[in-house]
């Protein structure tokens, strides 16, 4: 009875929003297994922590940017960027969405 009306909330109410804050730093690491170096890292840590979420839930990732005058960008995997794929992958490149009958770019 209670998973039927469960069933039946809209997804909204289900959805939750996490927040997260990351400073992104040069940071010492062996990403190859060769040898240590200086990396670009999350909250003092490589590899970046994987952000997991659930269907319908948001993220508010706050960014702070500690590289002194280097940019840098996010990019995300798992994600369907639909009519957003301009805040998709690095800066100047675009990922395009495709899709089986309609190819939007």
């Amino acid at each position: 009875m209670l998973l039927s009306a469960l069933c039946l909330l809209p997804l909204s109410v289900l959805a939750a929003t996490r927040s997260l804050e990351w400073d992104v730093a040069y940071t010492t690491a062996n990403p190859d297994g060769q040898f240590e170096r200086r990396v670009m890292g999350v909250n003092g840590k490589w590899p970046p922590p994987a952000i997991e979420l659930d269907y319908g839930d948001s993220l508010q990732l706050k960014v702070n940017n500690q590289l002194g005058d280097v940019v840098t960008g996010l990019h995300a995997h798992g994600l369907f960027q639909n009519g957003t794929n301009f805040y998709d992958g690095p800066v100047g490149v675009v990922q395009w969405y495709f899709q089986s009958h309609l190819i939007t770019c």
